[in-house]
């Protein structure tokens, strides 16, 4: 009796041995496959799929990735017509429908990518993807209403998904416009510098970054993408709070008087005449050169942000050499000393070392 099992698990382990092998060459093709899609090669990625699914048409890996690079390389109807079959299969999640309503939606279907979005959600509906997409789409049509409901369920249903968080804050800030943003690099799945990014191409509300990376390159990093401040954790919460009051008084201050030419700058005391080029403090006129009076400038222009060494020296100068930031040194400590800034007291013009001057 043993021995007839023994001769049975021979057989099928030699019945399955072709299959296997098959398996895993179509699997290694695959990956090929994805590698040139990677490279943007969407032709021979397209072939190679192709050929799996030739000899293999339920391979649920090989249709999913052909859908995608249709997609990819603009091809949305083939792409929809890759996807529709695969939410029928047993390996079928949330990203599934969603490709497929993605696809639906660029090839100009929004009806069917809308009804994709809804099949999706009965089948997961703690999918935090699909509730976006649809939130996403609402959007589009001008229904911000429909659209933060659906970013607050994917909240809820899901609150490892960071899109839905990010997706609900910067409809918070398109719809409320706050005084103020304080934003945290350390986010989790995504990176803070996005979203700094992201606002900044339509708002200059005034933005803290905090982090716990205090390296220079990244105080300069995020400063140049447009942060005001830069605060590094720890803290304590007088400081936290005493930068909070800043920027917030630098806003109003903007508001009010507007940074261009043509207008008059005035702080505790400091006071800069654009049109006649003028400094003066107290009420007494400062003599600077045409360098030092465009530093002074600038700094007054972007009033409570931290200006990096590289952007003064661009904005100066036009050009950056190795001698440049010895330069600017140079003119700023001239500026400084002229000013009536002295070590330990409060001073018009702060250097944080290794990033750059704030007034």
């Amino acid at each position: 009796m043993q021995k007839k099992i023994l001769l049975a698990l021979i057989a099928l382990t030699f019945a399955f041995a072709p299959a296997t092998a098959e398996r895993i060459k179509h699997e290694e093709k695959i990956i090929e496959a994805i590698t040139l899609m990677d490279e943007g090669k969407y032709v021979p990625s397209i072939r190679i799929l192709r050929d799996v699914l030739a000899t293999d048409s339920t391979n649920y890996h090989a249709r999913y990735e052909l859908g995608y690079a249709y997609y990819l390389a603009g091809n949305y109807r083939q792409s929809a017509a890759m996807y529709e079959p695969l939410v029928d299969y047993p390996e079928a999640n949330d990203q599934t429908f969603s490709m497929l309503g993605n696809a639906l939606d660029m090839a100009g279907d929004r009806k069917r990518a809308l009804a994709v979005y809804y099949d999706g959600i009965k089948r997961f509906p703690n999918s935090g993807k699909l509730h976006v997409e649809l939130g996403t789409m609402a959007l589009i049509d001008g229904d911000s209403k429909t659209a933060m409901a659906c970013y607050l369920r994917a909240v809820k249903v899901a609150p490892d998904y960071t899109p839905g968080f990010y997706r609900t804050a910067m409809l918070l800030f398109n719809s409320h416009r706050p005084d103020l943003i304080i934003l945290d690099l350390g986010l989790p799945d995504m990176d803070g510098l996005n979203v700094l990014k992201h606002v900044r191409e339509s708002s200059l509300t005034p933005i803290i970054v905090l982090s716990a990376r205090g390296g220079e390159m990244d105080k300069v990093e995020a400063l140049n993408m447009g942060a005001n401040d830069y605060v590094t954790k720890p803290f304590g919460s007088e400081e936290f709070l005493a930068r909070v009051r800043t920027a917030l008084r630098v806003a109003s201050h903007r508001s009010e008087n507007g940074m261009f030419p043509g207008r008059k700058f005035e702080m505790e005391g400091l006071a800069i005449d654009y049109d006649a080029r003028s400094v003066s403090v107290g009420g007494e006129q400062i003599r600077l050169t045409q360098t030092e009076y465009n530093i002074v400038a600038l700094l007054s222009a972007h009033v409570g942000k931290m200006l990096t060494y590289d952007f003064i020296i661009h904005e100066i100068w036009g050009y950056n050499d190795t001698g440049s930031i010895k330069k600017l040194q140079v003119n700023m400590a001239n500026i400084r000393k002229k000013l009536g800034d002295k070590p330990g007291k409060k001073n018009y013009i702060i250097n944080e070392l290794g990033v750059g001057y704030r007034m």
